[in-house]
């Protein structure tokens, strides 16, 4: 049987298990850029039904901590944890820190069991994300959550691992930064992304059922509010699913139960979150930041530049290492370099531009360009070049990951250099005859 939570979460009962994947109960994400969309049923203290939590990463609308420390620890003390195995292991840490029952580090393309005749399988994906596999009492469940899976390669590499597939839990629509106010055209590729996505997983994967899930959210501030006029519409993907690719449609609303196998009607659920939408957009954003004063961020920005140098000991060599962006409300542009944060002439090239708020929580936490990129609170001026700006802030973000600009790093970078050079030079040309 499985529970429906919210977003991105749900729990999975067979036997005595009761295995609940990435729970974000209440409050705001990603630096008040993101809200739930439908109240949550489920507390922390309905905990003391679960046995095991599943986290795919550590972005927040999937790894809340401030739901997990409002878990009575008692109840903690009785589940385990399971998450992917990294550098880092911040997770793991944290979640041995609140006195959970284990915190099982899982291997890459390993069958787990954790109950009678029932097993999991989680394989890392790119930025920070994972998928699990459940197999209970015969059936597979496959939960791809925001794993972004758009090449038949990608495709094919899951279906091997993980077998014919009932039911398929995926991301529906866009969850962060898809273009500039007022860029329909932008918004409408992002959110057409989706669709053709949903295709692919469906024709590599063939499930029964498709679960639309893990964009059940608002952006709720107002410097990314305009974001939702583009999101797609969970009644136009399940009408999608059931029209276009021949499988059923299941969507859930938070607290819904539905058994694999037996009849489900989503018109409800989906009638349900409609609602929802229409009355949070009606109101307009609830979200909003003071401004930083400046010297609190030029600070922040010097202990950032600090830590980066100090963990980065090779990152003064990597060329082209310099940005700017236009603070909205000072309205004035500064420039950002290793050498430090200075302020431009008025009228200045910027790549980004921001609030001081945004800003601030870039510098000043370690996954802030990470978060700034999902929440999309930010847009690209004429002349702007976004990419510039985060791959300026990159190496906070590979830090926050486990991983360091150092000897080593310079070492394969240079190592990766010479062999294409030369598999280049060993490529004989080739000419067309003559």
């Amino acid at each position: 049987m499985i529970e429906f939570v919210n977003h991105s979460s749900f729990i999975l009962e067979y036997g005595s298990e009761r295995l609940i994947c990435d729970p974000w109960l209440t409050g705001t994400a990603f630096n008040a850029g993101w809200r739930l969309l439908s109240p949550t049923v489920l507390t922390p203290r309905d905990f003391d039904r679960i046995t095991k939590v599943w986290f795919s990463h550590q972005h927040p609308d999937h790894f809340s901590p401030g739901d997990l420390r409002r878990i009575p620890p008692e109840v903690r003390a009785r589940i385990d944890v399971l998450f992917q195995k990294t550098i880092d292991k911040k997770v793991v840490r944290y979640c041995k820190g609140l006195k959970f029952r284990s915190a099982v580090e899982m291997e890459k393309n390993r069958w787990y069991p954790i109950g009678t005749d029932l097993s999991v399988l989680c394989n890392p994906w790119s930025d920070r994300d994972s998928w699990i596999a459940i197999r209970a009492g015969g059936r597979v469940i496959l939960n791809v959550n925001d794993c972004v899976i758009e090449t038949d390669a990608q495709a094919r590499e899951i279906a091997r691992q993980v077998g014919p597939v009932d039911v398929l839990f995926t991301q529906f629509s866009y969850a962060s930064w898809a273009g500039n106010p007022g860029d329909a055209q932008a918004h409408a590729r992002e959110a057409r992304r989706k669709y053709d996505q949903i295709r692919l997983q469906a024709a590599h994967f063939h499930p029964r059922y498709i679960v639309p899930f893990a964009s059940l959210i608002w952006f709720s501030h107002e410097e990314n509010f305009f974001h939702n006029a583009g999101m797609n519409n969970v009644r136009d993907v399940a009408e999608f699913i059931e029209r276009e690719l021949g499988c059923e449609a299941v969507v859930l609303y938070p607290g819904d139960r539905w058994t694999p196998g037996a009849a489900h009607d989503w018109r409800s659920a989906a009638s349900k979150y409609g609602a929802d939408l229409e009355r949070a957009l009606g109101g307009g954003p609830v979200d909003r930041s003071a401004p930083v004063p400046l010297e609190r961020i030029s600070r922040a920005f010097d202990s950032y530049l600090a830590r980066i140098k100090r963990r980065n000991p090779v990152i003064g060599f990597i060329p082209g290492l310099r940005t700017s962006a236009y603070v909205t409300d000072y309205e004035q542009v500064f420039e950002f370099t290793l050498s430090g944060m200075r302020e431009l002439p008025a009228g200045a090239r910027a790549d980004v531009r921001l609030g001081s708020d945004s800003l601030y929580f870039m510098v000043r936490a370690p996954w802030g360009a990470n978060a700034l990129s999902v929440n999309g609170r930010y847009s690209v001026p004429p002349g702007g070049d976004r990419v510039r700006f985060f791959r300026f802030f990159r190496a906070g973000d590979y830090n926050d990951l486990g991983y360091a600009f150092d000897i080593p790093w310079a070492a394969n970078q240079v190592a990766k250099a010479i062999s294409r050079r030369l598999r280049s030079e060993s490529t004989p040309a080739i000419h067309p005859a003559p």
